[in-house]
């Protein structure tokens, strides 16, 4: 009883064995993902002038986005090559901790994109609170970041001509 408890111990027991990287392998396999995600952060950078002018790029300074249902469309095409490379060509087990976030990190944003590709007409582009009007990129004008008016020297003066009205500030 007691050998046929110990043998079904033994038999139940799967050995994991890891291979150990070396570092060399594991600095490889990191480069190998950080040089995609690179790659990839600036296809995307050359396919938003928006995002250009976030970043201070001026390269299509003055243009929008392509908004359209095509290029929607080639977009979620371009996560699912995206997501297939990954999957297919890292392997994960041999990067480093760095490397290792950022390839779930990526993984899993890239997996959210296609999952959410399929709500993508339930959205307004003008709506009450995050549409086009409201992005600071699309809104704003060539004056916008001028220095406001200096507020009156004396808090008396706010009736003045020569000062300006903060009346309905001040009540």
């Amino acid at each position: 009883m007691i050998l046929l408890t110990i043998s079904a111990i033994i038999s139940c027991k799967t050995e994991q064995t890891e291979k150990a990287y070396t570092d060399a392998e594991i600095t490889a396999e990191s480069n190998k993902a950080n040089d995609f995600f690179q790659k990839s952060f600036d296809a995307r950078v050359d396919r938003s002038p928006q995002f250009q002018t976030r970043l201070g790029i001026k390269t299509d300074y003055g243009k929008l986005d392509d908004n359209s249902s095509e290029a929607v469309k080639k977009e979620d095409q371009i996560n699912k090559e995206e997501l297939a490379w990954l999957r297919d060509s890292i392997n994960v087990n041999a990067l480093s901790k760095d490397a290792l976030l950022s390839y779930k990190l990526y993984s899993q944003k890239l997996e959210n994109d296609i999952d959410d590709y399929q709500y993508r007409l339930y959205n307004y582009p003008v709506n009450q609170m995050h549409g086009a009007q409201s992005d600071p990129i699309v809104t704003k004008r060539p004056n916008q970041y001028l220095d406001p008016p200096a507020p009156p020297s004396n808090v008396n003066d706010v009736g003045s001509s020569n000062s300006t009205s903060y009346q309905g500030i001040l009540k």
